[in-house]
């Protein structure tokens, strides 16, 4: 709806802005009470699946999906998981979840999370992003760490560092205003260029001993 509104294509806006409105009423119909959960799958004979997951409510929260009412437990569930509750298996999965976390201002768990599934990656002589991590192979059981070990869709800490830790971010579409406003997500000091249709821009920042950040951008 907001790029159709982007486009000035008012009719096609409108309709997917009264499709979102009734796609937000039947998720959280699928809001279990007694798991403080949605539930991952509604079955062919209309009843609710036991599964749930902690992606469904990190969805919710990044689409602003979740009512007030269950926005603490979405937070418990996207945050930390539980036990019985299906985990992230997947880099691109994971991709979502650094999303969440930024809307939430879990900064630091997001250089985190990075550091512990692509520096696996790293440890093991990888130079290209995983399509998953196998659990058998971390506990010893299995002889591949994963499928895939050229995987496009897990690549997105190049977003991460581009948006977030070098903080350049598009204001008005195809880069035509941007904004620059790092985020240091527990770093000392940073330093990239990010490709836009106009050129590239290039950030270098560093934390100083008092705790300003100094910035420069070319």
């Amino acid at each position: 709806a907001c790029t159709a509104r982007e486009l000035e294509q008012d009719e096609d806006a409108d309709r997917w802005h009264d499709a979102g409105l009734g796609l937000r009423k039947a998720v959280n119909a699928c809001w279990l009470s007694n798991e403080q959960a949605y539930t991952d799958a509604i079955r062919e004979d209309g009843r609710p699946s036991p599964s749930v997951s902690r992606h469904t409510s990190m969805l919710s929260l990044l689409y602003d999906i979740v009512p007030n009412e269950h926005r603490e437990a979405a937070i418990r569930n996207a945050l930390e998981g539980r036990d019985g509750m299906v985990d992230v298996g997947s880099p691109f999965a994971m991709s979502f979840f650094l999303q969440c976390f930024e809307k939430l201002g879990e900064h630091d768990r997001i250089l985190r999370v990075i550091r512990d599934y692509w520096g696996l990656m790293i440890d093991h002589d990888a130079r290209t992003c995983w399509e998953c991590i196998d659990k058998d192979w971390l506990a010893g059981k299995a002889e591949w760490p994963t499928r895939s070990r050229c995987h496009g869709w897990s690549a997105s800490p190049l977003d991460v560092f581009a948006r977030i830790i070098l903080g350049v971010r598009p204001l008005k579409p195809g880069f035509a205003e941007v904004a620059v406003h790092p985020v240091p997500c527990g770093l000392a000091h940073a330093e990239g260029c990010v490709p836009t249709p106009h050129g590239p821009i290039n950030v270098k920042w560093r934390v100083r001993d008092d705790g300003v950040l100094d910035l420069n951008v070319e």
